[in-house]
């Protein structure tokens, strides 16, 4: 049952086998929104990002070599255009037209975005372009989210995701979590599970860069409190069988299910990995400028496009080869999850500028 759970939830990944891989590009830095955590405005490069973004022909080039590279491992790529706000960049259309025009059969798209420019019309324009699911952010309840993201937002929120949802595209709510709106997260939940145009809700954590670092309200939660926290969802989830899927992306999520007996450590051949942080593994992102990171909020840089392909920077750079060395991992080497969590290299650089170190929300480690 165990190892039912372990395929079901993460499946397995071996040293030469790339189950899918995913591209999380900023196309723009434009946005309607000042978030209190939001990593790009606070960052070092944001001029960098906004003054020298892509041409078009370099953002077509871009999709090529993705294409390439994921198809070198012979399997399935997913393109999420982020921002920003994507929408708000001049090449949006034109990015989602060449994907569905040259890889509509290969490429799998969708959106990590505003609410403010969706209405019923653009819905439908987003479909027929072939985008699959749309990600807008809540990060509590109406007073909460507000005050973190932009007065009104809340509601704009929910009037967009019915006009995504209506449109046939998948809608998922990412809750951003810190010390200022944990308490939100259940009752949040339990609100959109009312709503039937939700389809899935996922919790991560925030990372104090960028805009945290200067917002004292918002903090990384305490991992006797997230502990906690994931304890209320998952009890809300076996007694109330809620229409809404929970995404249980983040790492902690494996750790917290081990200790209930629900997966077990694989223990196969030396080579086996069952995944863990995605990051220079299956998973990467480009910034508007064309700078490459294992993980938009791993705040370091493995490399540049165009000066540099994307097959280059994801075998060659040290960064990526560090980051699939689990053997680098020394605080988690001693821990039977080895092989399938490691926790979060954002947070743990964040906070000990160091992506081998333990996790600080990790309750393992005290």
């Amino acid at each position: 049952m165990a190892d039912l759970m372990n395929r079901a939830l993460y499946g397995y990944l071996d040293s030469n086998q790339i189950e899918q891989m995913s591209l999380q590009w900023h196309i723009t830095t434009e946005c309607d929104q000042r978030c209190k955590h939001c990593y790009m405005f606070g960052s070092d490069d944001y001029l960098e990002q906004k003054n020298n973004k892509l041409s078009l022909e370099e953002s077509f080039l871009l999709v090529d070599e993705f294409y390439k590279l994921f198809k070198g491992f012979k399997t399935r790529g997913n393109i999420y255009l982020s921002g920003g706000d994507p929408i708000l960049s001049s090449d949006f259309w034109d990015i989602l037209d060449y994907i569905h025009r040259k890889y509509r059969d290969d490429i799998y798209v969708g959106i990590l975005g505003n609410s403010f420019h969706i209405d019923t019309e653009v819905a439908k324009c987003l479909k027929s372009y072939g985008v699959s699911a749309y990600q807008i952010s809540l990060d509590g309840l109406e007073n909460t989210h507000d005050y973190i993201r932009k007065k009104g937002s809340f509601n704009d929120a929910l009037r967009a995701l019915e006009c995504l949802h209506n449109a046939g595209i998948i809608t998922m709510v990412m809750f951003t979590i810190n010390e200022c709106n944990y308490q939100d997260a259940l009752p949040l939940f339990e609100f959109i599970n009312t709503l039937d145009y939700i389809d899935s809700f996922c919790i991560d954590r925030m990372i104090p860069i960028g805009n945290a670092l200067v917002n004292n309200d918002i903090q990384p939660i305490d991992k006797e409190i997230y502990k906690k926290l994931l304890y209320d969802i998952y009890k809300y989830e076996v007694i109330n069988n809620p229409r809404i899927n929970v995404a249980k992306k983040d790492n902690l999520w494996k750790l917290f299910l081990n200790e209930r007996g629900l997966t077990d450590p694989i223990r196969y051949t030396e080579s086996t990995v069952c995944t863990g942080c995605l990051a220079g593994v299956q998973a990467f992102s480009v910034l508007a400028d064309g700078s490459v990171y294992a993980c938009r909020r791993l705040d370091i840089k493995s490399g540049k496009f165009p000066e540099s392909s994307l097959i280059d920077i994801y075998f060659n750079s040290q960064l990526h080869k560090d980051i699939r060395d689990i053997s680098r991992y020394e605080e988690c080497n001693n821990c039977s999850l080895l092989k399938y969590c490691r926790g979060c290299p954002a947070m743990k650089y964040a906070v000990n500028g160091d992506i081998f170190s333990p996790d600080p929300t990790c309750w393992r480690y005290r």
